[in-house]
């Protein structure tokens, strides 16, 4: 009998129908601000968001409905409110939810001496935000490239050092000495490493190796690539070898440390060479 009292009638499973259909399409309109804006690309697995998404989506999706399914009785006295208080929590839990993924979102994509650094919103140093020229502000959309450029000081130079040394912000964290990407084009194209390298590292045989670069357009000797470090997972940022333009982003185990002489990176770039900032078809969503 007790067993029976919360088992859902057929107008509660219409009315959990009707709230699970409601949780799906706001789930997905989150998920779609999250993985095509927030993170876009390859750095929503960079920084390993998927799994905290899947958890608010699951609670987000499951809880809410089922909870409707068993307590909706029609003609029940204080249904309205019991509803109401469904909706409420399940509305808190989503946006404290979409509030920590927000906070913790990417806000640039440094190139830094050697390597890209994906670097979060909450890391960026407030003081040198404030600093910062106006192409390089944090964005409320999407990440953004930049190149970080070490100050000329001395005093200044031996101040980020001892900053980094001692736990705090390092110069990927400093926007205000961000400068545009095609400023630093030289210093990319002489430490890019060889492609093939990620071939041997990640022991990928032809038909995945051939996914790899095949959606370039471009030879494979005409690619090269710089680490990227992440939160979660480091990976490969692609750049044509002769340009320095960036092409996309690989999650694929990179090599961090620097190219010997002679390896693609020493090529010499042709005179007139394309910028090599992310097109409109942003890198970091290019295909796998």
């Amino acid at each position: 009998m007790g067993l029976k009292r919360w088992l859902p009638g057929v107008a509660g499973l219409r009315a959990g129908a009707i709230h699970l259909s409601l949780s799906v399409a706001v789930a997905l309109t989150a998920m779609a601000v999250i993985f095509l804006v927030w993170y876009p690309g390859k750095l929503a697995q960079a920084q390993g968001v998927s799994f905290l998404v899947l958890i608010m989506i699951g609670v987000d999706v499951v809880i809410g409905p089922l909870l409707t399914t068993l307590l909706y009785k029609p003609g029940k006295w204080g249904m309205r409110f019991d509803l109401f208080v469904i909706a409420l929590l399940q509305t808190v839990a989503l946006l404290y939810g979409m509030k920590t993924i927000y906070g913790g979102r990417p806000a640039y994509v440094v190139f830094n001496v050697d390597r890209f650094d994906v670097v979060p919103v909450q890391d960026v140093s407030a003081d040198s935000l404030a600093r910062a020229k106006p192409a390089f502000k944090t964005s409320m959309l999407h990440p953004r490239w930049a190149a970080a450029r070490m100050p000329e000081d001395p005093e200044t130079r031996s101040d980020i050092l001892f900053s980094s040394l001692s736990g705090g912000a390092d110069l990927p964290q400093l926007p205000e000495y961000f400068v545009p990407l095609g400023d630093e084009r030289d210093a990319l194209l002489q430490k890019l490493h060889p492609i093939e390298e990620l071939r041997k590292i990640n022991e990928l045989d032809d038909p995945a190796w051939k996914a790899v670069w095949a959606g370039f357009d471009r030879p494979e000797t005409d690619l090269g690539y710089l680490p990227m470090r992440g939160n979660a997972q480091d990976g490969a940022v692609i750049l044509d070898a002769h340009s320095g333009e960036i092409l996309g982003i690989r999650m694929l185990t990179p090599n961090f440390k620097s190219p010997r002489k002679g390896d693609v990176g020493d090529k010499k770039p042709p005179e007139a060479a394309p910028s090599v900032e992310p097109s409109a078809d942003d890198p970091a969503s290019a295909p796998t």
